[in-house]
Order: C-alpha cells, then structure tokens, then sequence
C-alpha cells in the first residue's frame, strides 16, 4: 500500500475513535501515518503523528503540535 486511498474502509483505529475512544498513534514513517488515521475525525481531540516530520506537525493535520518540545 502507498496511500490511505487504497484502503477499501476505515482501520481500527478511525472505528475505535468512532465509538468514543481516544486514539494516538505515533509512527516512524508519515506514509504508515496516513493510512492508520484514515476515516479519525483529528479535529475532536485523536492524534497521530510520525517520527518522520514530528518537527511539522500541526494541531489541524496531527491534533498535536511542538510535538519535539513535549517529547
């Protein structure tokens, strides 16, 4: 897979957070990032962000920002 286009539904954890978890994921590479925020609402408190661009996270694309700063 190279893109979030490709999934066919939303992952576990867009479903999780659909029900009313909290849902963080942190990943290595930003590709792997896109795909397992795919279907999250970011904007109602989940983040998920990636190692790769920590430095350029932003509050409306990640749900969390200065992510090197509160590391």
């Amino acid at each position: 897979m190279t893109g979030p286009e490709l999934l066919r539904s939303r992952t576990i954890l867009a479903e999780y957070a659909r029900r009313g978890a909290k849902i963080v994921s942190i990943t290595s590479k930003d590709k792997l990032r896109l795909q397992l925020q795919k279907g999250m609402d970011i904007s109602s408190g989940h983040g998920s962000v990636s190692a790769q661009y920590a430095e350029h996270a932003t509050v409306e694309e990640n749900g969390i920002e200065d992510v090197l700063e509160y590391v």
